[in-house]
């Protein structure tokens, strides 16, 4: 009997109906996957009949579509196809072509492979509860039922909010029966938030010089200006010695005040080499007093830090000085 229902189908898918914008690329792919078809090459033949009634939808080319699945032994896609065949034949009132694809439909349905998802009641109350096989969506009037499916793997993939996602894959044969449990959703772990405690500030010390560091520096000083007030004070004994000498000298020219010309000069040039030893042994007594002392205190305590120090030299007609201010 199979022997003769093949070739009945093939006479009535012969002509596809034509007539859109596709229409010849539709024909180039059926004639295509008809001549596959007689090579037995299924797994090319399929696709090429589907494009084709997608670009130029036809009974003939959809009923072909339906044998090529029935031969691959895809045979819930060929049950499906067929009853599509059905429907179109109906409408178009080609009883042969409904008949025949009742014919065919009836004899896959008793062998078709089933598979049935069955989810537990707890998820099924979640309201984004997501249950897909084959990467298409179950509603929930699928769920726990035994749908046909294609010989072959099929993956069922389970997801809700709060929930990990869980996903498996099952083996179906031909005609045979599987079912697949889905198991209660672990809960996601919570993304979990650290709490910084405040860190006490601790009072930091104030940061004071090394005392080494402070006695040296006053050593260093107490040196220059001590050493600065010895060479002042060679230079004011220089000076005085010449002004006695200029004072001498002007003896043999003058006659109590007065004096020849010679002798004014040796007098006041006597008396400008008097007054510049006087300021020069003044300074120099005030930084020698002043290096002893700061040499002094580079020798004490580390806390005796020096915080300010200024030197005021003073100069006036006939003396000269040099004022020392400090705080310590």
């Amino acid at each position: 009997m199979r022997h003769f229902a093949l070739p009945l189908l093939a006479g009535l898918f012969l002509w596809p109906a034509s007539g859109r914008a596709d229409a010849a690329t539709a024909e180039a792919l059926f004639r295509q996957g008809k001549d596959l078809m007689v090579k037995k090459q299924y797994g090319e033949a399929c696709p090429k009949l589907a494009e084709s009634q997608r670009l130029d939808p036809a009974t003939g080319t959809l009923l072909a579509l339906a044998l090529c699945y029935e031969q691959a032994g895809l045979t819930a896609s060929a049950w499906s196809t067929y009853s599509d065949v059905i429907a179109r034949a109906r409408l178009e009132n080609s009883p042969e072509r409904e008949q025949a694809a009742r014919t065919r439909s009836a004899a896959l349905e008793p062998n078709l492979a089933r598979l049935t998802v069955k989810v537990p009641a707890g998820l099924l109350s979640l309201s984004d509860l997501e249950v897909k096989r084959d990467e298409v969506v179950l509603g929930a009037a699928a769920l726990g039922q035994a749908l046909p499916v294609d010989p072959g793997s099929h993956s069922v993939e389970v997801r809700a909010s709060g929930k990990l996602p869980w996903t498996t894959k099952v083996q179906v044969t031909a005609a045979g029966r599987a079912v697949v449990d889905v198991p209660a959703l672990a809960d996601a772990p919570r993304p979990t938030t650290t709490s910084v405690a405040p860190v006490a500030s601790s009072p930091v010390a104030p940061v004071r010089p090394p005392a080494d560091t402070s006695r040296a520096t006053l050593r260093t000083v107490s040196w220059i200006t001590g050493g600065a007030g010895v060479v002042l004070l060679g230079v004011g004994g220089i000076l005085a010695a010449q002004a006695v000498s200029k004072n001498k000298d002007s003896s043999a020219n003058c006659d109590g005040n007065l004096c020849t010309d010679q002798g004014k000069q040796d007098r006041d040039d006597a008396r400008s080499a008097g007054n510049l030893a006087t300021g020069a042994a003044v300074v120099g007594v005030a930084l020698a007093a002043t290096g002893v002392t700061l040499f002094v205190l580079s020798r004490g305590k580390p806390d005796a830090a020096v915080s300010r120090l200024q030197l005021s030299p003073t100069v006036a007609p006939g003396q000269g000085g040099l004022w020392f201010r400090g705080a310590f």
